[in-house]
């Protein structure tokens, strides 16, 4: 730095002088620390941290909803682009941006790392299934989803945590952290961007096998798109968990077969999850459907009110557009209500919906 302003300062002094001007060097960026997580950031300052931190960063929330919903706010649009960009963590992102300086960010990858409630889940899940602009593929980088069933039983347990398990995990992250290509006879690609293992000779037909049989499920009649999605992203899955497994447990040169069967196993129960995550959009369809049911039966609308009616009540499993199209779209599919548009002259032409009589059980 203090090079750069004493070259600053010869220039100004050439100029008055009405010398020559003399080449300036680049200002130096000044250096941060390489950040390995962070909990609440834009995505703005998230590619000012990645800028620093070469290796990813870590998105870690309690709760997922507020960063999904934290993309839906105002000057956060270009968020959901951002991420699905930090999934494969292998090409430069240049971003521009207007009184912001430019940024080159070396390797955009992104972890996220947290929960959701079932309901919020299912209202996201939904959305991917319908299609639209928010089927884009962000559900489906969730590649570890998990949808445990809750225990029917409760004990109460007091007892230290394994001490021995927290070590080991930790000395896995930071041996993974430091890791050079060099320690385990990794080879560099031929522009030197990166380094690889192959599989072993008799890993390489299991690792075959496994994706075979997940793109013939993506390819399966019926299957639908958002699943289709999900499953053709499992093989990339297959190699890096067979790679973490590998190098967690020691291996040096090509990835074991023993860690390959341990990843193909991980990933099939991962497939089970997934299909029960996809299943629960059916049920968030079916919540908001039974929701308007049961406001029909006890009358708590009038025949003829308008959708912008039923959003103003904003009632639980009704106030989000996606639930309120559903419940409309069946209701009037199952014959509870009839759609009209009103004549000229009867102010909105907004359709009105008229409650069956039956509905009501008159």
């Amino acid at each position: 730095m203090f090079a750069f302003e004493a070259a600053i300062a010869q220039a100004k002094a050439n100029a008055k002088k009405a010398q020559p001007p003399q080449n300036v060097p680049m200002k130096p960026e000044c250096p941060e620390a390489e950040r390995v997580m962070t909990n609440d950031t834009t995505y703005q300052k998230l590619g000012d941290i990645l800028h620093w931190s070469p290796r990813g960063v870590a998105i870690v929330q309690d709760e997922l909803v507020g960063l999904l919903e934290g993309m839906e706010t105002k000057g956060q649009e270009s968020a959901r682009a951002f991420y699905l960009s930090g999934w494969n963590g292998d090409m430069s992102f240049k971003v521009d941006r207007i009184g912001r300086p430019s940024n080159v960010i070396p390797r955009p990858a992104l972890y996220v790392l947290g929960g959701m409630q079932p309901d919020k889940l299912q209202h996201y899940v939904s959305q991917a299934r319908l299609g639209g602009i928010k089927n884009d593929g962000l559900i489906q980088r969730f590649q570890l989803l998990t949808y445990p069933n809750m225990p029917t039983t409760w004990n109460y347990v007091d007892r230290p945590h394994d001490q021995q398990a927290a070590d080991d995990m930790l000395n896995a992250v930071l041996r993974l952290r430091y890791l050079k290509p060099i320690d385990v006879n990794a080879q560099d690609s031929l522009d030197g961007q990166y380094a690889y293992l192959k599989f072993a000779d008799d890993a390489q037909p299991l690792f075959i096998n496994t994706m075979r049989g997940f793109e013939t499920a993506a390819r399966k009649p019926g299957v639908p798109a958002s699943i289709r999605s999900h499953f053709e992203k499992y093989p990339r899955l297959v190699a890096a968990l067979a790679l973490i497994i590998h190098l967690v447990d020691g291996g040096v040169g090509p990835v074991s077969l023993t860690a390959t069967r341990k990843s193909a196993c991980w990933a099939k129960y991962l497939m089970h999850h997934a299909m029960r995550v996809y299943a629960s959009a059916n049920s968030a369809s079916a919540t908001s459907v039974k929701a308007l049911a049961d406001k029909l039966k006890k009358r708590a609308l009038r025949s003829g009110f308008t959708r912008r009616e039923l959003e103003r009540k904003s009632w639980q499993h009704l106030s989000l557009k996606e639930d309120l199209d559903a419940a409309l779209r069946h209701a009037v599919d199952a014959h509870w209500l009839r759609e009209e548009t009103p004549a000229c002259g009867e102010g909105s032409r907004s359709q009105i919906y008229i409650i069956n009589p039956k509905t009501l059980g008159e």
